[in-house]
């Protein structure tokens, strides 16, 4: 089997890409794919950004929105941390929301890991000390019409929220020094 892969000669806008595919004995099949390639005007920055916040240490775009962390920013304390989502309107993507934790404090690190699905984001916090030092937690939030609000607050231990991912119903957290065997 051989594949070949052509596109269109644009550069920016709508371009076509078509897929040729030619097996052993000859028979060829064609599927295109219409794409929307956009400007490199989608250069995204915080409104409040500082080159010292980690602006964009971990991102995530679903449909049209996407959320960008910054773990190292300081609105409730030195490196508590925050996320922004960005909204695309047309070509252009537009900052709609700054998310921080409700409860977050110096050192916590919310934004160090980002996830988003649909109307849902989740973020991680793994400095974040609930009972314990450095125990950790993410935070999901849900967006109500352009409008996002943290709608859970979920801890465990070692370093919980390090990584985190969301799909639909469903999140998964990381905990990077979980040494628990079982």
């Amino acid at each position: 089997m051989r594949l070949f892969i052509t596109s269109s000669q644009g550069q920016f806008g709508q371009t076509t890409i078509s897929l040729t595919v030619t097996d052993a004995n000859g028979l060829t099949d064609t599927q295109s794919f219409v794409y929307e390639i956009f400007t490199e005007e989608n250069f995204v920055t915080a409104t409040d950004g500082y080159t010292t916040d980690y602006y964009g240490y971990d991102v995530a775009i679903s449909n049209h929105h996407a959320i960008i962390g910054a773990y190292y920013d300081d609105d409730k304390g030195s490196n508590s941390g925050s996320a922004y989502i960005f909204k695309q309107q047309g070509s252009h993507w537009v900052q709609s929301a700054k998310l921080v934790a409700n409860n977050g404090t110096a050192n916590d690190y919310f934004g160090y890991a980002v996830a988003l699905s649909g109307d849902y984001v989740i973020i991680g916090s793994y400095y974040n000390d609930n009972d314990v030092t450095d125990q950790g937690s993410a935070y999901i939030f849900k967006r109500h019409d352009s409008s996002w609000f943290q709608e859970a607050y979920l801890t465990a231990s070692d370093l919980f929220g390090c990584e985190v991912d969301i799909s639909g119903n469903y999140a998964i957290i990381g905990a990077k020094n979980e040494d628990d065997s079982f």
